[in-house]
């Protein structure tokens, strides 16, 4: 189709081809070559797996990704190989276009027919649960609201003998027998799958459910219980031929990504400070006519692998602000605020002269919000995780801020939005991030 719109309409008068290029023939190896690598694209980013084919809007992803590479490939095959006929540019535009265009409309036809039940059933795994605890839980959740879930659970199997499960079980969820009733049950109920959760069973009871698997063709897994927080780092490695299941390499560990993020600040860090310059100096000017003394203030915190740094504010409170009493945030309405530090704290001006500190290395534009020592000495101990924060460099605005989650609010909460940062990092979610704090007022710190 591409071919045809660039050499057979309109679009023929861009540019003046050779004869020969015009011709169906002489362009056929070249469609041949790029339907090949738009198929290997595809393949690359799963487009073919279950789940894009179930899922409508992962199938449009893949299908996007797929044609990006795709485009680039296609191109530097071109320059590298020198085709003949030379391959048109706008041909290639079209055709990235098309691919795009029918081939996410196609899967979201192809989605939308395997939708009915009788199909979808057909194309669902039945997992059978051994065991019981919290991420257990969260996978019934996550099965009973998701439409097109790749997976049908059909029973839980609680360990014989004396066991009192940690988390309560669930209503939905039928308890069809004990680990010892396996045999029977997997040709009960045809599953294709089962699931065994690590507590409550041990080394010998799991050994004997995988070997039974074994004999039926059922696949065996287990959920480690054991990793609370950073899941999607996990990852299955050797040494030697014993297998061992621990964190992976998060967005931020990787050296490219470490290089490329620092890049970012910088160059954000003095456009930042260029823009608000003049914004800064009216304002400590505003700060000192209101409260004379210094206007920027230093405040200990805790960056990257629990490193302490003076992170810079504007001051927005009265000088004795913490005189006579311990550290606290800031609240609703707080009396130790200037007039001028209020508007300051709505608006995140009071937050700009760390510009500086990201110009430095001690923070980024984008990270966790930097605590107190003080604060810090409680909170790793009262709160899950909480020190995970620190594998990263602590941000001006963040992913938690940008949602509500600044100053007096739920810790936890803010931990929970934290992490998902560290997972999930990449520069978009920065920019995200970044356009949210913009549009937001009071979305910083």
């Amino acid at each position: 189709m591409a071919w045809w719109l660039r050499f057979h309409t309109g679009l023929a008068s861009l540019g003046v081809p050779e004869p020969s290029a015009t011709s169906f023939a002489s362009y056929a190896g070249h469609i041949v070559l790029g339907a090949t690598l738009m198929s290997t694209g595809l393949i690359l980013q799963r487009g073919y797996a279950y789940e894009a084919i179930r899922d409508a809007g992962r199938a449009v992803r893949s299908v996007v990704k797929a044609a990006a590479v795709w485009l680039v490939a296609y191109l530097s095959l071109s320059l590298l190989l020198k085709f003949q006929p030379p391959l048109s540019r706008v041909f290639c535009g079209l055709a990235v276009g098309l691919l795009i265009l029918l081939l996410a409309y196609w899967r979201l036809l192809v989605a939308h027919y395997l939708t009915p039940r009788h199909l979808a059933d057909c194309m669902r795994r039945r997992v059978l649960l051994v065991g019981w605890n919290e991420e257990f839980r969260r996978l019934i959740e996550f099965t009973s609201n998701t439409k097109n879930v790749e997976v049908e659970l059909c029973g839980i199997l609680l360990p014989a003998g004396p066991w009192t499960p940690a988390v309560e079980l669930p209503q939905g969820l039928e308890v069809i027998g004990s680990d010892e009733e396996l045999h029977e049950v997997i040709e009960r109920c045809a599953c294709d799958s089962v699931l065994a959760g690590a507590e409550g069973l041990n080394d010998r009871e799991l050994g004997s459910l995988a070997a039974i698997c074994e004999r039926e063709l059922v696949d065996f897994e287990i959920v480690p219980g054991g990793f609370r927080a950073l899941r999607s780092g996990l990852r299955l490695r050797r040494i030697g031929d014993v297998p061992v299941l621990g964190l992976g390499r998060l967005p931020l560990q990787s050296p490219f990504n470490l290089h490329l993020k620092r890049w970012c600040d910088i160059v954000g860090a003095l456009v930042g400070l260029m823009v608000s310059a003049p914004l800064v100096a009216l304002f400590a000017f505003l700060v000192h006519r209101e409260s004379p003394g210094p206007v920027l203030y230093r405040q200990r915190r805790i960056g990257v692998n629990g490193a302490s740094f003076d992170m810079l504010k504007l001051r927005s409170m009265r000088l004795d602000a913490e005189s006579g009493s311990r550290p606290g945030w800031t609240v609703k309405d707080d009396p130790r605020c200037l007039r001028v530090g209020k508007f300051m704290r709505a608006w995140n001006i009071d937050e700009l002269p760390q510009f500086l500190n990201v110009l430095k290395g001690e923070m980024s534009l984008v990270g966790p919000r930097p605590e107190r020592p003080e604060f810090i000495r409680d909170f790793k101990h009262l709160i899950p995780h909480y020190n995970l924060r620190h594998q990263v460099k602590p941000g001006l605005t963040g992913w938690a801020q940008v949602h509500g989650l600044r100053g007096d609010t739920d810790l936890a909460d803010r931990v929970r939005h934290d992490l998902y940062y560290i997972e999930h990092w990449s520069l978009w979610l920065d920019l995200r991030i970044l356009l949210m704090t913009l549009l937001r007022p009071g979305s910083g710190y």
